[in-house]
């Protein structure tokens, strides 16, 4: 079945209004369409708010009886911090439902499209799903693996270097790149760095902008030496700050622990590896606080650990148009590194740009790039389907037994940028409880003086003229 691109493209526009507000769980948007003009939109606003699905019904301008929905990911039919949307969805008497990505948390996974069919919905999935799952890499990964989604983010020199032979390294890039990875900081809920980076540049390691969240700040501190009065510890107070230590550190680092504890820095005792705080279960410890997405900075050690162990999921690199020299320069990645070139981590480049200023943008995924798929759309009737045939999986994809296309329309059009938004932290209880909610340059970029990349405005309120001027049937009035 053909469906029309622009109101999944609008659905996953708003989608990313909930950048900042939603972690642990996912992005969430959702259109509902009768005769040809949107009637009812909405998002994931925050952890705990009601569903992107329930924010559409709640905004309708008119009955959605007969009408089409339009959700960048599979309804959740189990109750949560919130009820099931499939409820909702048919007693609002909805015809056809039209989803991008599939739910692989097990509460979900297959359950949402299966109710929806069972009470004779029609139910299209893998719309625009290459965009969809676009939206939510750092959900799929933590709610399958119970760990952090992990980006190495570094600025560095175009012969590779972190600072020069002397140490300096303030500025390497310019003022739109650090603005953007101010950015970057409201996309995921903490920031992990080294010792020697507190050590070296005493950064803050916050945004700086008002309207985005503060992340969780974690420093690796083996042998805890972190200075009291370092900006860290003074802001602890009002930052939220965990500092990773050896359970097996001395007694002279013990002393430290109660002034740490009356500064509000939260001591973290994790197991060494090589002399270095072992990443795996200060990972799994992270997912047990439900931090569901980090973005590391460096140093060079703690880049090289993150690598070694298989934890690093994205590497973003800003090069800035500079040569620094020196075979005792650093780089951004240090350790005892590989031994053949054949054993290099494999990547493949998504993302890159040339920002104003000549700073080089790149990011990449870890892993060779995936083939692409066939675009096709296939649909299935709404006949009820067993729920003995959903099986869990561990990747965002449809179950054996359900409909599953790359589905792609005559209208499709490219897929929107990623655009900053505004946002929040909150915390979860036990277990994932809404499945319709989730969301480098190093530290001697913290500039407080260095502007920021130009917003990119997008409409806050929902049900209002979108996408564009010539689309009449999106000029509607808004309700009260």
């Amino acid at each position: 079945m053909a469906y029309d691109a622009k109101y999944m493209e609008r659905a996953i526009k708003l989608a990313k209004l909930g950048i900042g507000r939603v972690d642990p769980n996912p992005l969430v948007g959702a259109v509902i369409v009768k005769d040809g003009k949107i009637i009812g939109e909405g998002y994931h606003t925050g952890y705990g708010m009601p569903h992107a699905e329930r924010e559409a019904i709640n905004s309708l301008t008119e009955s959605a009886r007969g009408a089409e929905m339009y959700v960048t990911l599979e309804p959740c039919a189990h109750t949560g911090k919130q009820p099931p949307c499939t409820a909702a969805i048919l007693d609002q008497g909805i015809r056809t439902v039209y989803i991008g990505s599939m739910d692989p948390n097990p509460k979900v996974n297959g359950r949402g499209v299966w109710t929806l069919r069972q009470h004779g919905v029609e139910v299209v999935t893998g719309c625009m799903r290459k965009e969809c799952d676009a939206l939510n890499p750092v959900y799929f990964h933590y709610i399958t693996t119970k760990r952090p989604y992990v980006v190495l983010k570094y600025a560095m020199t175009l012969d590779g270097k972190i600072a020069t032979t002397t140490g300096a390294s303030r500025y390497i890039s310019g003022d739109f790149a650090r603005g953007r990875v101010r950015g970057m900081r409201n996309q995921y809920p903490a920031i992990i760095v080294g010792i020697g980076t507190v050590l070296a540049d005493d950064p803050m390691l916050d945004n700086r902008r008002q309207k985005d969240r503060t992340p969780v700040r974690i420093i690796c501190d083996t042998h805890l030496q972190i200075p009291l009065d370092s900006k860290v510890v003074q802001t602890a107070s009002k930052i939220e700050t965990y500092v990773a230590a050896s359970e097996r550190m001395s007694e002279e680092a013990k002393a430290k622990l109660p002034q740490l504890k009356e500064a509000g820095v939260q001591v973290l005792l994790i197991p060494e590896k090589d002399g270095h705080i072992d990443m795996e279960p200060l990972m799994d410890k992270l997912g047990e606080m439900e931090i569901s997405g980090i973005m590391s900075e460096g140093g060079g050690n703690l880049s090289w650990s993150l690598l070694r162990d298989g934890l690093v999921n994205e590497v973003v690199i800003f090069t800035a148009p500079k040569i620094f020299g020196g075979i005792t320069a650093m780089t951004p990645v240090e350790g005892e590194g590989v031994n053949f070139v054949e054993d290099a981590l494999p990547l493949h480049l998504v993302e890159s740009e040339v920002l104003p200023g000549g700073d080089i943008y790149a990011r990449y995924i870890v892993g060779p790039e995936p083939e692409e798929d066939e675009d096709s759309v296939d649909v299935e009737t709404a006949e009820p389907r067993p729920i003995a045939k959903i099986q869990s999986t561990p990747a965002p994809q449809a179950p054996d037994g359900f409909m599953d296309a790359d589905a792609s329309s005559k209208n499709a059009s490219a897929p929107i940028a990623m655009e900053e938004m505004p946002g929040v932290q909150s915390s979860q209880d036990d277990g994932w409880a809404e499945a319709d909610s989730i969301p480098a340059h190093m530290p001697q970029d913290d500039d407080e003086d260095a502007e920021d990349a130009p917003p990119v405005e997008l409409e806050s309120r929902i049900v209002t003229e979108v996408l564009s001027a010539d689309l009449n049937p999106f000029n509607i009035e808004e309700r009260d």
